[in-house]
């Protein structure tokens, strides 16, 4: 039924979110109402550098985190899901195979997918280059683990080799 810390990428992952969480009530809040590039906090995963520019410890937002997420060519955010929160997946640049349960869709800059709450997804580099896209999540401040692995489940541990290609939705752009 997924992982919650299933290899040292999805720990760090999840260690990320929970940095959010622990020790709050330590943590001055947050008055800032404008994000500079020098404001966000840039975290390395696995899948490509996290620029933060919304959650609990930048701005005083309760209910959004917004990310920027760089993914190099040939990476993937591969099959997860968030038990208590809802996400927007935008892209910016390049071009993304995203998964939204069993279906699929190329997205190009300027798409979006809609992942309503504990819907098993995936983020995966579709193109040549840099996959440049923002991810928002809401509520910042979800009890419970954030993100489980569902990547080495069935049927999603097979399910984009027998779906790729003709099967995945072309873009209007692409």
């Amino acid at each position: 039924m997924g992982r919650g810390l299933p290899d040292t990428s999805r720990a760090l992952h999840l260690q990320t979110y929970a940095k959010r969480r622990v020790g709050r009530s330590q943590m001055p809040e947050p008055t800032r109402r404008f994000v500079t590039s020098g404001d966000a906090i840039v975290e390395q995963l696995p899948w490509g550098p996290h620029e933060w520019i919304s959650r609990p410890d930048i701005v005083a937002a309760k209910h959004l985190l917004l990310v920027r997420v760089r993914m190099p060519a040939g990476q993937a955010h591969a099959f997860h899901r968030h038990p208590h929160m809802e996400e927007i997946v935008y892209v910016e640049q390049g071009m993304a195979e995203q998964w939204v349960d069993h279906d699929a869709r190329m997205l190009g800059p300027g798409e979006a997918a809609h992942i309503p709450v504990n819907t098993v997804h995936g983020t995966y580099n579709a193109g040549p280059s840099t996959l440049v896209f923002l991810a928002i999540l809401s509520p910042a401040d979800a009890e419970g683990p954030a993100l489980i692995d569902m990547s080495q489940e069935a049927p999603w541990n097979t399910l984009r080799r027998s779906r790729s290609g003709p099967d995945v939705e072309e873009c209007a752009s692409g």
